[in-house]
């Protein structure tokens, strides 16, 4: 079963909120607001190394990107 599935899943809007609250997190939003409506629903992350180095043969695109 999925994160989804689960009922985990958060706003980027509210992910902004929670760390501006708690001052956790230093996060700004570097695109455009329609992006705040989207969920994340998985906790894995693509760690930008391999981009980086021009490899993008494997890219979820479902991961938040760091």
């Amino acid at each position: 079963m999925s994160d989804n599935e689960q009922g985990k899943c958060i706003t980027i809007e509210r992910l902004l909120e929670l760390a501006q609250e708690d001052e956790l997190l230093h996060l700004r939003l570097v695109s455009s607001t329609e992006t705040l409506k989207k969920e994340i629903s998985s906790y894995a992350i693509n760690r930008p190394g391999l981009a980086l180095a021009g490899d993008y043969d494997y890219f979820d695109y479902e991961r938040i990107q760091i």
